[in-house]
């Protein structure tokens, strides 16, 4: 079940998904909402550019802090 704060983004969202606006309107409180209860970065990443030995050429921009830390940031 959608949690009840859900409802009216969760229609937001199809609508923009199915095509029938081009924007997806969310007010700032719903970004808001969204960002300090239901947006997560996940902590599993693979390793970066010459980190153990990696041949990768890409660096993640997200990626946990030394020691695998999770940082936190205050919400504005």
């Amino acid at each position: 079940m959608l949690p009840e704060e859900l409802k009216d983004i969760a229609k937001k969202l199809m609508t923009y998904a199915l095509g029938e606006t081009r924007t997806i309107d969310l007010s700032l409180n719903e970004q808001a909402l969204l960002a300090q209860h239901y947006i997560h970065l996940s902590s599993n990443w693979n390793a970066a550019k010459g980190l153990n030995e990696s041949g990768l050429n890409i660096l993640f921009i997200n990626r946990p802090a030394d020691k695998s830390a999770r940082v936190v940031h205050p919400n504005a």
